[in-house]
C-alpha cells in the first residue's frame, strides 16, 4: 500500500475498524409474551427500552478515574510551582494534564469507552534535553510510567472496544511520560507546542481478527520503507534509534506475516516501491518522516487491539500500540489525546 494511498486507508478504517462506540451499548430487550384473550385483561408488561436499561459497569473505572485524577494535578501543580519550565515543557505538562482530565471524565461517565469529546490533543515537538530533570518532574514520569502498565493489565483482561479503550488510555500515559522525560528541563526558547482543533469521535467498526492483522502487515511495509528511506539522513544518535526501530518493526512484520501463513496459507506482500509522505533532505526532515511514518501507524495498531481474539494476539497488539505511541512522541509526534484511534 503506498503512502499516497494512506489517507484512504485512514478514512476506511474510519468507516470499518475498530469497534463501534455503541457496543458497549444494551439492545433492546426482545421479549416474547402470550398476547392474552377476552378472559385475560391485564396488559403485558412494558418493554424496556434501551435508554431504561442499565449500562453494566466498567470493572475498574472508578480506580483508573481516581489515577488519572491524581496525575492531572500532579501536571496542574508542576506548572504552578514553576514559572521557568519553559515553554516546550510546559505545552508537554499542560496537555498532560488536560488528557487526565479528559481520561477522567470519560471514566466517570456512564459509557466510558464512548470517550467525550472534550478538550484536544496538544502536539509537542520538542528537542531531547541532556539537563537533569527535577524531582516532581521524575514523580510525575514514574506515575505516568506505572499508570501505563496499571491500564495495559486493564486492557489484556477486555476485550474489543473495551480492550482498545483501556490500551489507548495506557499508550496516553506512556507517551506523556517519554515527552516529560525526553524533555526535561529544555532550553528556554524552543518554541511552544500547538494544539490541533478538537474532534469529534468516530464509530469504529469491528473487523474480523485476520483483516486487522494483514491491514497492519501491509502498513508495517510501508513503514519499513519509509524508514529507508529516512535513515541515511539522520546523524548517529538518530540513526542507532531508528535501526533498532526498524528492526523491531520487521520482527514484528515477519511474526504476522507468519501467522497468517499458518491460518490461511497467504499473507500480503510488499508492494516494490511506496510514496512517502515526507522528503528527507536533512536529519530534521527525516525525522519528521519517522515521527509521521509512526503516528500513522497507531490507528491500525488500535483496529488490531480491538480485533483480537486470542489473549496472545491481544497482548502483542497492546504492546504494540504502547510502543508506537512513545516511539512516535520520541521522534516528536503529538501527544495524542486517545492514541489507536483513527479520528486523531
Amino acid at each position: 500500500m503506498p503512502y499516497g494511498t494512506m489517507s484512504h486507508r485512514s478514512a476506511a478504517l474510519s468507516r470499518r475498524a475498530a469497534l463501534l462506540a455503541g457496543l458497549g451499548m444494551l439492545g433492546a430487550a426482545t421479549v416474547g409474551c402470550d398476547p392474552g384473550g377476552p378472559d385475560d385483561p391485564e396488559p403485558a408488561p412494558p418493554v424496556p427500552t434501551p435508554s431504561e436499561a442499565p449500562l453494566p459497569p466498567l470493572a475498574g473505572a472508578g480506580n483508573a478515574a481516581e489515577v488519572e485524577g491524581r496525575l492531572a494535578g500532579l501536571a496542574g501543580s508542576l506548572l504552578k510551582a514553576d514559572d521557568d519550565l519553559g515553554p516546550a515543557l510546559t505545552a508537554i505538562l499542560t496537555a498532560a494534564a488536560a488528557g487526565h482530565r479528559a481520561h477522567q471524565l470519560a471514566l466517570a461517565g456512564p459509557q466510558p469507552t464512548g470517550r467525550p469529546t472534550t478538550g484536544s490533543s496538544s502536539r509537542a515537538t520538542p528537542p531531547p534535553s541532556t539537563k537533569s530533570v527535577p524531582a516532581g518532574l521524575k514523580k510525575l514520569i514514574t506515575d505516568e510510567d506505572a499508570a501505563a502498565r496499571k491500564l495495559a493489565e486493564n486492557a489484556n483482561r477486555a476485550e474489543s472496544v473495551t480492550a482498545l479503550f483501556w490500551a489507548s488510555l495506557a499508550a496516553a500515559a506512556g507517551g506523556y511520560a517519554q515527552a516529560i522525560r525526553q524533555q526535561g528541563t529544555s532550553a528556554k526558547g524552543t518554541a511552544p507546542a500547538k494544539a490541533p482543533k478538537p474532534s469529534a469521535h468516530r464509530p469504529v467498526e469491528p473487523i474480523e481478527p485476520t483483516a486487522a492483522t494483514r491491514a497492519m502487515v501491509e502498513q508495517l511495509y510501508a513503514v519499513g520503507y519509509g524508514y529507508q528511506v529516512a535513515i541515511g539522513h539522520l546523524e548517529k544518535d538518530q540513526f542507532e534509534r531508528a535501526a533498532a526501530a526498524l528492526r523491531n518493526h520487521r520482527s514484528l512484520r515477519d511474526r504476522l506475516i507468519g501467522a497468517l501463513v499458518t491460518e490461511s496459507g497467504e499473507a500480503p506482500a510488499a508492494a516494490p516501491a511506496y510514496d512517502v509522505p515526507v522528503r528527507p533532505k536533512n536529519a530534521a526532515s527525516a525525522a519528521k518522516l519517522i515521527m509521521t511514518l509512526e503516528t500513522a501507524l497507531l490507528p491500525f495498531c488500535g483496529q488490531w487491539v480491538a480485533a483480537a481474539t486470542d489473549d496472545e494476539d491481544r497482548e502483542l497488539a497492546i504492546g504494540t500500540l504502547r510502543s508506537v505511541s512513545v516511539t512516535s512522541v520520541t521522534w516528536g509526534g503529538p501527544l495524542l489525546l486517545w492514541p489507536g484511534y483513527v479520528d486523531q
